[in-house]
């Protein structure tokens, strides 16, 4: 039986449903594989698997009249294109953006919104099973990530071995693709960050996936191909289950009592 894990009342972690084949390379070697953000386009595509790919992962749809209001500037090689060089089709389609990334997703636990209360607990183990656990061919342990910002801090280490150039941060869960990406980048900008249009949209999915609570990595690789990055051995970082249940029981809520 494994001991109970206690955390403060406002702690984050990481989840990681990972797949039991690839299991033992995750947990010896830290390996993180960072798919194509079109695998999981076409997870939902070819598959019709709506729990868990998102046919529009990334996408940014314009017809030729939102083209002009935004005034978008599409570059392709050496040539600038405006909405002036876009011909909309019968449904008035002008034209589709689909950036492509390589990307690792984890699921943030949040002890005061997911754990406080049963309620919210089964809210979010139901939605986790419709969802990111739905696809019974292949079976996954759940491996809890209590070190929030230390798994994240490993990742650029291990990136920066290879000189590559990453990101990661939650997931915005907005129908408007448009609108929530501008938003990242306004912030981002606030911060003195300099992200551009296509790339933020890697962070914005559809609403309807908003309980998955995805936190994303992302790395520049060649052609954006996907990649597998190694972090070392995590068993000290991890705590390993056989279910959600048995992950979300095995926790305890500590809450802090401060004086006035």
């Amino acid at each position: 039986m494994k001991k109970k894990k206690s955390i403060v009342y406002d702690q984050k972690m990481f989840i990681k449903f990972v797949d039991e084949k690839y299991y033992q390379n995750f947990i010896n070697k830290g390996e993180l594989f960072f798919g194509n953000l079109s695998l999981y386009r076409n997870i939902e595509e070819n598959n019709g698997n709506r729990g868990i790919g998102d046919r529009d992962e990334g996408n940014l749809n314009f017809t030729k009249g939102e083209l002009k209001n935004y005034g978008i500037v599409l570059q392709v090689g050496d040539q600038y294109i405006t909405y002036k060089d876009i011909h909309a089709n019968k449904n008035d389609l002008a034209t589709t953006i689909s950036p492509q990334a390589a990307i690792f997703c984890c699921t943030i636990l949040s002890a005061k919104h997911n754990l406080i209360n049963s309620k919210r607990r089964n809210r979010f183990i139901n939605n986790i099973k419709d969802s990111l656990l739905s696809d019974n061919n292949y079976n996954k342990k759940v491996v809890l990530i209590p070190d929030f910002n230390g798994f994240i801090n490993k990742f650029n280490v291990a990136a920066k071995k290879y000189k590559m150039k990453t990101m990661s941060g939650p997931v915005i869960y907005d129908n408007n693709h448009y609108e929530a990406s501008s938003r990242l980048v306004n912030k981002l900008q606030a911060k003195g960050k300099n992200l551009d249009l296509t790339h933020s949209l890697i962070y914005v999915k559809r609403e309807e996936f908003k309980h998955q609570q995805e936190f994303r990595m992302t790395i520049d690789t060649p052609d954006n191909n996907s990649f597998k990055l190694y972090l070392g051995p995590l068993k000290n970082d991890t705590i390993t289950f056989d279910s959600i249940e048995e992950c979300l029981n095995s926790i305890n809520i500590e809450t802090k009592i401060e004086k006035i």
